[in-house]
């Protein structure tokens, strides 16, 4: 499964021309806007039963538990550099360091 983060211009151009995916049927984006926050969690589980190929969000908070889950995750972050987009490819745990040591921004 991977996480994939950056603008949404971004994400949904890597999305189709890099890996390829069915747009309706193989990316989900989490959490609905009238999500609460304590509700965040249970996309966990949503995502265990759904098993999407892509999953991609802007919350900060989503990104902080979907890396302190137990799911099987990619994080790859894209975005537009010299008018070209370019992508951060991290395992679960390099992301964890990236944002927790380094304190980089994933999105």
């Amino acid at each position: 499964m991977i996480l994939l983060l950056g603008k949404n211009s971004a994400v949904e151009e890597y999305a189709k021309e890099i890996l390829k995916i069915d747009m309706d049927n193989d990316i989900v984006y989490y959490p609905d806007t009238t999500t609460h926050y304590t509700e965040l969690q249970e996309y966990v589980e949503i995502a265990k039963e759904e098993q999407p190929p892509v999953i991609t969000t802007q919350n900060i908070e989503m990104i902080d538990i979907f890396l302190n889950s137990d799911l099987d995750l990619k994080v790859i972050t894209v975005c537009y550099s010299d008018e070209k987009l370019k992508a951060r490819i991290l395992s679960k745990e390099k992301a964890l360091y990236v944002k927790n040591v380094l304190k980089l921004e994933l999105r």
